[in-house]
């Protein structure tokens, strides 16, 4: 899953650069052209991001799925997660800075 944005190399876009739309952390720049770029949605199957429950600090990677939706792995089981829980990025790996909204625990 991609989206094609219309600002490019000649904005000073780069291949690797994280993208944000207002409610959070939309992709990451794949490809770049003059005037457009296409960004690898955090949604699609081959995408994931170093995550951090908000409220808990407990850390995990939040990955893409088929269906468009994400998934938060790899969760210490000593930790409370709960529905409604705001998933932030946690800054690990260096992609993406830490406190970037990814979305709330819809189930657990």
């Amino acid at each position: 899953q991609t989206a094609t944005i219309n600002v490019g190399s000649d904005n000073g876009i780069r291949v690797g650069m994280g993208v944000m739309s207002s409610c959070g952390l939309y992709g990451q720049v794949e490809t770049v052209a003059s005037n457009s770029a296409v960004v690898r949605l955090i949604s699609d199957a081959d995408s994931s991001v170093s995550a951090m429950i908000q409220g808990t600090r407990a850390t995990g990677i939040v990955n893409g799925a088929y269906d468009g939706s994400l998934e938060m792995e790899y969760v210490s089981v000593d930790t409370t997660v709960g529905e409604g829980d705001l998933v932030i990025t946690s800054g690990a790996g260096g992609t993406y800075p830490k406190g970037i909204i990814l979305g709330r625990v819809h189930s657990v």
